[in-house]
């Protein structure tokens, strides 16, 4: 999926048909998942590079290097032949000079098929946000203040702040299973497991030499990643450490469960799978012509498929074969 000319990508995630990506200018790009074409760049007047981006229904929520947090709408198109039919509709009856049917914009814009619309902005953070993650109605920011906050994604509302780590945060989670419960990773090296629903700290885990890095879940372990290049995994209800495993090459700030056994990591120039309870590499996955130089930074997860950025390129990797042949 080349992006050629476009500025360098910091954040991405994506759904079934769309990959949105936020951009170091501050700019936000869709892109058609199946097709790899640009749909939609929403621009805001601030330019402030976008540190974070979720999709969450029919909403995408950004964070930015300012401290801010925008909750945007995605305006719904039917079918690309209802589009289309009512884009000449419109070119029939549209007088040069008038308003576009969707106010606020141009009518050039009412070819694509994503359109969205700034909701709400609000500054979240004093300092620059550095994570965030969306789930259960809630979306979650971590910042260089040390801080976390939680908002309800439907008003946009804040509804606490989260103090316990001594650092800059620099990872974050939500449980897809119980969005009340969330874990956080700091430059302190400290993992912090949340109670959302009280915003109270229920368990610190200490392991790691330096930054955490990135950390993922199953309904037995939660894993962390450090800047120390090991991978810990621990037992989430007593937060025992239960293996360590040494990662090499490991630049990522995500790393993902495929299965309940296997994780998957960037590393320079590809991606590499692992086997958790052996501590083994058991796969890995390049993504150019045998070009290390490349770091891979960015990685989400998505049924099957894994999208990740690849330079000022994003790359878009289905896993189905690789898993079944592994397992």
């Amino acid at each position: 999926m080349g992006r050629m000319f476009f500025s360098a990508v910091w954040c991405v995630d994506c759904n079934d048909n769309v990959i949105v990506a936020g951009c170091c200018d501050g700019k936000i790009e869709f892109w058609d998942t199946l097709t790899g074409s640009l749909k939609y760049v929403h621009e805001e007047t601030s330019h402030e590079g976008v540190t974070g981006i979720r999709i969450y229904s029919n909403r995408v929520i950004a964070v930015r290097l300012n401290g801010s947090i925008d909750f945007l709408q995605i305006v719904s198109v039917q079918s690309v032949d209802h589009l289309m039919s009512a884009h000449s509709m419109h070119r029939r009856n549209y007088q040069p000079g008038s308003e576009s049917p969707i106010s606020g914009f141009s009518s050039s814009l009412y070819e694509e098929e994503i359109i969205c619309h700034l909701l709400h902005t609000s500054r979240a953070h004093q300092q620059p946000i550095t994570v965030l993650e969306v789930e259960g109605g809630k979306a979650v920011t971590g910042s260089q203040d040390h801080t976390l906050k939680v908002f309800r994604v439907d008003d946009t509302v804040c509804l606490s702040t989260l103090h316990g780590h001594y650092g800059p945060i620099t990872t974050l989670f939500i449980d897809k299973l119980s969005p009340m419960t969330a874990a956080s990773g700091s430059q302190d090296g400290a993992v912090c497991l949340w109670d959302l629903q009280t915003g109270t700290c229920v368990c610190q885990l200490r392991g790691h030499d330096g930054a955490v890095t990135a950390l993922s879940y199953t309904a037995s372990y939660v894993l962390s990643a450090g800047i120390d290049n090991r991978l810990l995994v621990w037992e989430r209800f007593q937060g025992h450490l239960l293996n360590t495993i040494n990662l090499s090459q490991n630049y990522c700030n995500s790393i993902i469960m495929l299965t309940d056994n296997l994780l998957l990591t960037g590393r320079q120039g590809s991606l590499g799978i692992w086997d958790i309870r052996l501590g083994d590499p058991v796969r890995i996955v390049r993504l150019g012509h045998a070009d290390d130089s490349v770091l891979v930074r960015q990685v989400r997860h998505v049924g099957h498929t894994i999208v990740c950025d690849y330079g000022s390129q994003l790359r878009v990797v289905r896993f189905p074969a690789i898993v079944e042949k592994i397992d």
